[in-house]
């Protein structure tokens, strides 16, 4: 299944951030609605972050996953914005996923997902960026030129910081100074205290998980809305990150 272009709505529902990786939060979103996203995107990955049995997004997503067939796969990221575990290794299992995911060139899109969108998931992109080999900062640079709702907290960043000199050393790369290293981390903060509403905070038109039927209708209307109103019109493909 081939992916479907970008569309403009997308800067505040779900916003492509690589070829074939998109971000969403999933706050208020029923199962029908989440199954719709999937269909409209042709998702064939998902990657959930949040706690099994404690966070809501999980259950909608591992539903609404089993709803949209066997062609579409899920990964749980057990983690959240306030998570103190063993971050690396999570990232490095989800990283691991993502990467076998974008092998197949035919294959759907990735959505990388959390419940605000803003926060674990931008971790996630980034982490996988990372692996990569690109810096922090250059893949936070230009992630928010296309999600610029990106949040991160002083630990994520520290430990997406670690995860870098982790990666570098490997690859014979010098270590960056202490000083570079605030540098990259207030700069990075500068970012997620300047910024205005969060992101759910604008998302009027979902519903209330009530109503399967409903979740499905107000994903049609936003989807809608943003198509004829918004201003920034991105036809075509999203833009690979280098």
């Amino acid at each position: 299944m081939h992916r479907k272009d970008c569309t403009p709505w997308q800067e505040d529902f779900v916003t492509c951030v690589d070829e074939r990786i998109l971000i969403c939060g999933l706050q208020g979103l029923t199962i029908s609605g989440f199954t719709d996203l999937i269909q409209w995107h042709s998702i064939e990955h998902v990657v959930i972050c949040g706690l099994v049995g404690n966070d809501s997004q999980i259950d909608v997503g591992i539903k609404g996953v089993a709803a949209s067939g066997d062609h579409v796969s899920l990964h749980v990221a057990p983690f959240t914005a306030d998570s103190t575990g063993d971050l690396q290794k999570i990232l490095a299992g989800t990283n691991k996923f993502i990467t076998q995911a974008l092998t197949d060139e035919l294959a759907g899109s990735v959505l990388v997902s959390c419940l605000t969108g803003d926060s674990c998931s931008v971790a996630v992109v980034l982490a996988h960026q990372i692996f990569r080999g690109r810096s922090l900062h250059g893949a936070f640079d230009q992630l928010i030129v296309r999600h610029r709702h990106a949040r991160l907290c002083a630990p994520a960043i520290d430990e997406l910081l670690d995860l870098e000199q982790l990666i570098h050393q490997t690859k014979g790369i010098s270590r960056c100074s202490d000083e570079d290293r605030a540098a990259v981390k207030q700069l990075i903060l500068k970012h997620f205290l300047s910024k205005g509403p969060r992101l759910h905070e604008k998302r009027s038109l979902r519903t209330s998980t009530n109503s399967q039927d409903e979740g499905s209708s107000a994903y049609q209307q936003e989807r809608q809305h943003h198509s004829e109103d918004s201003d920034l019109r991105r036809p075509g493909k999203c833009p690979r990150i280098e």
